[in-house]
Parts: structure tokens; C-alpha cells; sequence
């Protein structure tokens, strides 16, 4: 950790933070996930859930989904109030 902290700084990348208020279930596994905010589902999807879950982090840290279909979610992200819920796991996994 040391290490990576130093050449971090030394060549001034930014340590992007993880700004999700919760995520719920067994993320391990394929199934169907969502997003929330204050109750109100605003997003479904589906497939490998933990590969899932990175890929709309690694959008979201960088902010990358403001100018996209994806905006409210940016927006949830941004405020801290975006959860993350699995709502079903497969039963084949």
C-alpha cells in the first residue's frame, strides 16, 4: 500500500472513491441487479453480477455517464444516495 501511495502521488493520479451507499445480495454469480435511490428503482439489468457492478463503477467514478441515458444515475452517484440490489441470483450458477 505504501508503495502505491507514493508512486500515486508522485505522478498525480487520483484515487477515485467508491460513492455507492449500499449494495445488497450475493453479488457472486450471474441474475437480474438494480439501482435505487430513496426507494424508486432506476435502472434494471442482467448477467454476470460482479463484472457488472465494476463496469458501471469504473462509468460512474469517472463520471462518464452525465451526457448519457445514464444521467440520473451519475446524479444519485454524485449525491451518495445510489444503491445497488440484487434482485434475483439465478439458480444455475
Amino acid at each position: 500500500m505504501y508503495v502505491t501511495l507514493k508512486r500515486t502521488e508522485r505522478e498525480g493520479i487520483q484515487i477515485m472513491k467508491n460513492l455507492l451507499k449500499e449494495v445488497k445480495g450475493n453479488i457472486y454469480g450471474m441474475g437480474v441487479y438494480c439501482f435505487k435511490a430513496g426507494g424508486k428503482v432506476l435502472y434494471v439489468g442482467s448477467g454476470m453480477i460482479n463484472d457488472r457492478l465494476q463496469a458501471h463503477l469504473y462509468n460512474l467514478k469517472r463520471g462518464l455517464y452525465e451526457s448519457t441515458n445514464k444521467a440520473i444515475l451519475q446524479k444519485e452517484y454524485n449525491n451518495g444516495e445510489l444503491e445497488f440490489e440484487v434482485l434475483k441470483f439465478s439458480e444455475n450458477n
